[in-house]
């Protein structure tokens, strides 16, 4: 895992990087070159230093990472389970980014990436990274 984060930071190392991964999470799991679970640790790194950092108090994003450290969201049940969580979380601060202007129908995995980029938005990803 330790690996993987490194890889992931090094990569993740600009903000035209950051930029681009972040649209190309947000495409379906057919088109993206981005993985879910890719994304599952891009969120947990940001979620860790948004806590060490005392910035995660409105989305309580603790509480998700220590359900993620116990494999709580894992497979298709658990997968549904994290969307749910950064759903009503997104809700609660009210993150709002104009996402009801997506017509097509949304599947677990296309609401899980959407919920992502948006969580990753929240806490400013783009510019401060991971």
């Amino acid at each position: 895992a330790h690996d993987k984060a490194r890889d992931l930071r090094w990569r993740l190392n600009g903000v035209k990087e950051r930029e681009a991964w972040l649209k190309e999470a947000e495409k379906n799991e057919v088109e993206s070159s981005v993985d879910w679970e890719e994304i599952k640790l891009c969120l947990a790194l940001k979620w860790q230093r948004a806590a060490r950092e005392r910035r995660d108090r409105e989305g309580g994003w603790g509480e998700v990472l220590e359900d993620m450290r116990l494999a709580r969201f894992e497979g298709e049940r658990g997968k549904a389970g994290l969307v749910q969580e950064m759903e009503s979380r997104l809700e609660r601060i009210q993150y709002d980014d104009n996402d009801d202007d997506y017509d097509g129908e949304k599947t677990v995995d296309l609401r899980g990436r959407r919920a992502a980029c948006r969580v990753l938005a929240s806490l400013d990803f783009v510019r401060l990274g991971l």
